[in-house]
């Protein structure tokens, strides 16, 4: 049997004996389907920073949603070094040098074929730079090579909310933080 959609497109679902609707379907993430969809995934990327301050953190990277009709959902984060380190995720850091120098990361959409840009301040850091204020959300030790943290969009920066990274190695080294994040309309 099948159910036509009755507005002659000649579009159809077959039902069987049983009476169950076929179907075939597909499971993809959600940052995949918002990529493919819409152009609403984004690498936010520091590049790499060479660190020699080891007795205390440098501020790394900062994202800060500057838009009042998106969302920005964490979906996951990479940070890598040469050396073992320690890792902070601050939620809401208002202040430090990281902040104050401005300095830009990249930000770039994973569908290459989409106009979209990111609304978000996204500042890289460098040796000794800092975060003066933020609550510490997580933190983490991590070998040597790359941590990924996946967040699957549990991780929500509304309108001018911020996340800030910040790292102490235990030696001189380079270390990168790149963020994959999805922007999508306040609902």
């Amino acid at each position: 049997m099948l159910i036509n959609d009755g507005n002659g497109t000649g579009i159809s679902a077959g039902v069987s004996a049983a009476h169950e609707l076929l179907t075939h379907a597909r499971t993809i993430t959600h940052a995949a389907f918002e990529s493919r969809a819409a152009g609403r995934l984004f690498f936010v990327a520091t590049d790499f920073v060479a660190l020699t301050t080891t007795a205390s953190y440098s501020a790394i990277a900062y994202l800060k949603n500057t838009s009042s009709t998106h969302n920005i959902f964490l979906h996951r984060v990479t940070a890598s070094s040469t050396v073992t380190h320690q890792w902070r995720l601050l939620a809401q850091p208002t202040a430090g040098t990281i902040i104050d120098d401005g300095t830009a990361a990249s930000k770039v959409n994973a569908n290459l074929t989409s106009s979209l840009t990111l609304a978000a301040s996204a500042f890289k850091g460098a040796d000794a730079k800092t975060f003066t204020d933020g609550t510490i959300m997580q933190q983490w030790a991590s070998d040597i090579g790359r941590n990924v943290d996946i967040y699957d969009g549990e991780i929500l920066l509304g309108p001018n909310d911020a996340v800030g990274f910040e790292c102490k190695p235990s030696a001189s080294c380079d270390v990168g933080v790149t963020i994959i994040a999805v922007q999508e309309l306040i609902t």
